[in-house]
C-alpha cells in the first residue's frame, strides 16, 4: 500500500478556507492492482500516460468490459414506469473513447492497451520470456504515450 494525495470527493466551495474542508485529502492506494499503476507508482510512466491508461480502463469497463449485463426483454414495465435506455449517453461517449485509440495504435497496439490497461493484466500473464515481457512493456509505454499526447495529456516528445 502507498498513501497518495489526491482532490476530496466532499469538498464544497462554500466552506473554502475551513481546515475541515481540504481540496485535497490522503488516500491509500495499491500499485499492484493494476499495471498502469505499478509503472507509475516506480516513475516508469508519467501523470499524463497515467491519465491516458485510466481513461482507456474506464472507458473499457463503461462499455462492459468487467461484466456486461443482457437487457432483461421478458420483465414487465408498468404505466408510468421508465423503459431503461440499451445504450447510455456514457457508454456512447466510451465507445468514442475506445474508436479513436483503436484508430491511433493499430490493431496490435489497441489490443495490448486494451489487455494492459482496460482488463489489468500484466506482461507475465502475456509472454513467457523475459525479452518478450520487456518488449510487451517498452510498446506499452508508446502506446500510452501516444493515448496521452493526442488527449493534450502531454506534449509529443522531441528526438534529441
Amino acid at each position: 500500500m502507498t498513501v497518495i494525495e489526491i482532490d476530496n470527493p466532499l469538498y464544497n466551495r462554500a466552506h473554502d478556507g475551513d481546515r475541515t474542508n481540504p481540496k485535497r485529502i490522503t488516500a491509500a492506494y495499491n500499485p499492484r492492482e493494476s499495471y498502469v499503476g505499478f509503472l507509475h507508482a516506480k516513475s516508469i510512466i508519467t501523470d499524463a500516460e497515467k491519465m491516458a491508461g485510466d481513461r482507456i480502463r474506464k472507458a473499457f469497463e463503461a462499455m462492459g468490459g468487467s461484466g456486461a449485463r443482457a437487457m432483461d426483454y421478458s420483465r414487465v414495465f408498468v404505466d408510468g414506469g421508465n423503459i431503461p435506455e440499451p445504450i447510455g449517453n456514457a457508454q456512447l461517449e466510451a465507445g468514442r473513447v475506445l474508436k479513436f485509440a483503436a484508430i491511433a495504435l493499430g490493431p496490435h497496439g489497441y489490443e495490448l492497451t486494451l489487455a494492459l490497461a482496460g482488463m489489468c493484466k500484466w506482461p507475465e500473464e502475456m509472454a513467457q520470456t523475459r525479452r518478450k515481457r520487456e518488449y510487451i512493456g517498452q510498446r506499452f509505454r508508446e502506446c500510452l504515450e501516444t493515448l496521452a499526447v493526442h488527449w493534450g495529456y502531454q506534449r509529443q516528445k522531441t528526438a534529441a
